[in-house]
């Protein structure tokens, strides 16, 4: 685990070219809020969405499913539509 925390790639997010969902808990000890605000910086302009999941923890998806999921779909959907060749 202590190399999972040392481990900091936002210096090679930029690379990325693919519309990206960042979805956080507010609450999240292990990935707060802060953190993911910082992938989105890093990532390139306009490809980022950030969805912070109020009240869940770092298992957004356990914790709050009938959030995650709805919008995980929406986003899924959305970028289909938009880029139906990377879908």
């Amino acid at each position: 685990m202590d190399l999972v925390r040392r481990l900091d790639i936002v210096d090679q997010l930029f690379n990325i070219d693919v519309p990206t969902l960042v979805s956080v808990g507010g609450v999240d000890p292990v990935t707060p809020v802060g953190a993911a605000e910082e992938i989105v910086a890093a990532l390139p302009e306009g490809i980022a969405q950030l969805d912070v999941v109020d009240g869940a923890g770092h298992f957004t998806w356990l914790d709050a499913p009938e959030r995650y999921w709805p919008a995980l779909v929406e986003f899924v959907e959305r970028v289909a539509k938009v880029e139906p060749a990377r879908a």
